[in-house]
């Protein structure tokens, strides 16, 4: 089975795409879901390393050592790149998060 992650994401396509491009198509809108409802809901929203490092303020290359050991968010690969869901990060914030004693 298919993980709902993969679901809205273009397979590569061995074209000339900007990453930029190719990531476009990973945050398109979706068709209408349950019917009657109305509701339109949007593709999951995906961070390139990159990305993910400046907004950490840590280099890429610690995010590919996390990877490496297994630790840091849960990520995706499509084809050579690395991606991570925003709802992912935004879960392993949360879980990070610890609350101050005075």
């Amino acid at each position: 089975m298919v993980s709902d992650h993969f679901r809205n994401v273009a397979p590569p396509t061995g074209n000339d795409d900007t990453k930029e491009e190719q990531l476009s198509h990973m945050t398109t809108t979706n068709a209408l879901r349950g019917g009657s409802g109305g509701t339109t809901t949007s593709a999951p929203t995906y961070l390139t390393t990159e990305t993910l490092a400046e907004r950490w303020e840590v280099s890429p290359g610690t995010l590919a050592n996390w990877r490496a050991r297994g630790t840091g968010p849960t990520y995706c690969k499509i084809g050579n790149s690395v991606r991570y869901a925003l709802t992912d990060v935004e879960q392993y914030e949360a879980a990070g998060r610890t609350q101050a004693v005075a």
